[in-house]
């Protein structure tokens, strides 16, 4: 197949879609497909590892005094691009005019405005009205786009990270059902694979950081540290009944405040941060010192450490509001919970600190390997391709009322 794969800034540095999209071109490319990255703008050095990878990487560019202005021309050029159908299949990571297949990776443009979602609100105000009314009309200008592409007929496919995507997305368009495929992240086990990683990685971190060789650690990973429930994480470390038990934060961010948090509720000596808000280059080595993941998010699409520390045999205590918390079930491979619940959440502390039902849960979540890998995710998708080409998949489908 003939495939465009549509992101704004094709950086792997940026992490996440960004680096997902470089990944997934590369799987499709190793498929033997013919497979174009098409990005605003990106590093030199991106698009000469593509080549060597068995893809292209080429960037538009754009025109424009402000930020959303340049994104509005590359939405433009991108489909001028669809237009030309130089790609039977355009797969966009973003809000487009037109595309054949639409994977929002941080959730709906919609969903998210409706929710009055906006990071960083408080360092915006901080800084002036300005900066906030342009992330505002970004927000604002995607979420029209997006509603705009949906109402086509046939509207594209949406890959959904979990059931609440998919439910937000058939209710608030009236989307047909065989339009929305439910489709979490994918994991690479060759990388995240326990036996990988020898013994010495769990007992090098531990003595780094002074910690006991049987003492209980939880992890927490994540950049936005607010919005992922480390707030919540503090209170239920203080709440729980093992006083041995040391959480590892990892991830960029400020510690100053949650240091002082961890201080008011006594626990600051067993708050480590990892990387002292810098985020580290390889988090392996600390999903073999903990013991399980402690996220108790408040709101994640899909959160991909939560999948690769159970691909890792790491127990995951999360929330509801994860939608990776799908991939697991609450009691087997961890606990499911509802987020900002303390009680709930340092009961789950409490029964992590066990060494034998930490190891039960840990031989249940390795058994969940096959189904997380990003080798069983990529013939999902190729699998929505062949949907796309089919009869069925360019015939009307937007008929609920």
């Amino acid at each position: 197949m003939k495939i465009a794969l549509a992101i704004q800034n094709a950086d792997r540095r940026r992490g996440g879609a960004e680096a997902y999209t470089l990944d997934l071109a590369r799987a499709l490319a190793t498929r033997g497909h013919q497979v174009t990255v098409v990005a605003e703008e990106g590093p030199a050095a991106v698009a000469q590892s593509a080549r060597d990878s068995g893809f292209q990487c080429i960037y538009l560019g754009s025109k424009g005094a402000t930020r959303w202005g340049r994104l509005q021309n590359f939405l433009h050029r991108m489909h001028e691009l669809y237009n030309n159908r130089s790609y039977p299949i355009l797969h966009a990571m973003l809000p487009l005019h037109r595309c054949d297949v639409y994977q929002p990776h941080s959730g709906l443009a919609s969903e998210m405005l409706a929710a009055g979602h906006l990071k960083h609100v408080h360092w915006l105000r901080q800084r002036g009205s300005w900066l906030t009314n342009q992330i505002h009309a970004k927000r604002r200008g995607l979420a029209k786009i997006e509603k705009q592409m949906l109402s086509h007929d046939p509207p594209p496919y949406i890959l959904c990270f979990s059931t609440m995507m998919r439910d937000f997305a058939r209710d608030h368009f009236s989307l047909h059902e065989g339009r929305l495929v439910l489709l979490m992240n994918g994991i690479d086990l060759a990388r995240f694979d326990p036996a990988s990683l020898p013994q010495k990685s769990r007992t090098a971190v531990r003595e780094e950081w002074h910690l006991a060789p049987n003492q209980p650690v939880a992890l927490f990973v994540g950049n936005n540290w607010k919005l992922k429930g480390l707030p919540e994480a503090l209170a239920a470390l203080a709440a729980c009944d093992n006083k041995k038990l040391a959480l590892m934060v990892v991830g960029k961010g400020n510690p100053q405040p949650f240091r002082k948090q961890a201080a008011a509720l006594g626990v600051a000596e067993r708050l480590l941060f990892i990387g002292n808000g810098q985020g580290v280059a390889d988090p392996r080595p600390l999903y073999a010192a903990a013991d399980f993941l402690f996220l108790p998010t408040r709101k994640d699409t899909c959160s991909l450490v939560a999948l690769e520390a159970l691909a890792m045999g790491l127990p995951v205590i999360t929330t509801r509001q994860n939608g990776a918390s799908e991939a697991l079930t609450d009691g087997v491979h961890g606990y499911v919970l509802d987020r900002g619940n303390t009680p709930a959440l340092a009961a789950a502390l409490n029964a992590l600190c066990d060494p034998a039902r930490r190891h039960e849960m840990s031989q249940a979540a390795l058994t969940l390997r096959s189904a997380l890998s990003f080798e069983h995710h990529v013939s999902r998708i190729e699998s929505v391709y062949a949907s796309v080409l089919s009869p069925a998949g360019r015939s009307p489908q937007r008929l609920l009322a």
